[in-house]
């Protein structure tokens, strides 16, 4: 119950796009393996081996995996959207970071 507390919370302070209804079986998630990080001038992602990220947010046609992670050196929600083996932050705009994740590194699921 807590854990759907923070997801709820963390919608409406982010605005990261709009939560879907859950499917009936499960969102679809991925776990990352290794640490990642995606960086420009501007911005920096970080995303720890272990955590698991949850494409329970639409934006613009694009399903956006969300969880724990940092964003400029600071604890905070971070939500990516996988193209392939690339994750992206801020795709199609002049902002776009994006970090090629090897297969391996990557472990889909449903949640």
């Amino acid at each position: 119950m807590k854990q759907l507390g923070f997801w709820v919370l963390a919608t409406i302070l982010t605005g990261c796009g709009q939560t879907m209804v859950r499917p009936a079986n499960g969102y679809d998630a991925i776990t990352i393996k290794q640490r990642v990080v995606l960086e420009s001038v501007i911005d920096r992602y970080e995303v720890l081996a272990g955590t698991t990220l949850v494409g329970e947010r639409l934006f613009e046609g694009r399903v956006y995996y969300c969880g724990l992670g940092m964003r400029n050196r600071s604890p905070s929600e971070v939500c990516l959207f996988l193209d392939g083996q690339d994750l992206v932050a801020y795709p199609g705009s002049i902002r776009e970071i994006r970090a090629t994740i090897p297969i391996e590194a990557l472990e889909r699921s449903k949640v």
